[in-house]
């Protein structure tokens, strides 16, 4: 019985290929910025998180695209498991969220878009 520990390798975030980088969670959903945690959709079965250069790419009842620079807020509830984290977009009634097993990952991908979101400034 091999008793080594489990290691997850996370992706690298210094370069992201044109491809982007895909970040499988465990569900995404999507509501009415303002109503809390009322949903509007939710994805269990395919859902996805896909960080590019310029842009993200979110998949919830269909994928949608959102350049950095239309993030108006981003909120990270790193507390207890599942972690998740909280979009909300300049221009737009709806907010986006990403729920996730794994707490390393989550404020990678944060500090990740967080850097984009400055930049942009």
């Amino acid at each position: 019985m091999n008793n080594r520990p489990l290691t997850h390798s996370h992706p690298d975030f210094s370069y992201v290929p044109p491809e982007g980088v895909r970040i499988n969670v465990m569900e995404t959903s999507s509501g009415i910025k303002g109503l809390g945690s009322i949903e509007l959709g939710r994805n269990r079965y395919d859902p996805s998180l896909t960080l590019y250069e310029t842009q993200l790419e979110m998949n919830v009842v269909r994928i949608k695209h959102k350049p950095y620079d239309q993030i108006e807020r981003i909120i990270l509830l790193p507390k207890r498991k599942p972690y998740a984290l909280r979009l909300y977009f300049l221009h737009d009634s709806y907010t986006f969220s990403m729920t996730i097993l794994d707490r390393d990952l989550l404020l990678k991908v944060y500090h990740f878009i967080l850097g984009k979101m400055e930049s942009c400034v």
